[in-house]
């Protein structure tokens, strides 16, 4: 939901325009709004996964979930930042 209320809150405020203006391109900009969330997601995640891997006594089980948590992660974002470039006003793209 933040990815997607960034996007939008970037667009109305013109700061998006304004980035685009002295160089930054759509890709690097949708980019660094991908890799900046993901990130801090993944540090969550990976550490839920490394805290029920221990209480589990399983690291094979913890490495699955951080796998399929990692998938999960990756695509909830760029959905999160596709809705949040439809979508022109903040509260609508988290709604």
């Amino acid at each position: 939901m933040q990815a997607a209320r960034e996007v939008s809150q970037e667009a109305t405020s013109q700061i998006k325009d304004y980035l685009l203006s002295v160089g930054m391109s759509r890709t690097m900009y949708f980019l660094h709004h991908f890799v900046f969330n993901f990130l801090k997601a993944w540090v969550a995640v990976s550490g839920i996964c490394l805290i029920v891997g221990a209480a589990l006594k399983s690291f094979g089980l913890a490495a699955h979930l951080l796998l399929a948590s990692t998938l999960m992660v990756a695509a909830l974002i760029g959905m999160a930042l596709t809705i949040g470039s439809i979508f022109k006003k903040p509260m609508q793209s988290t709604i």
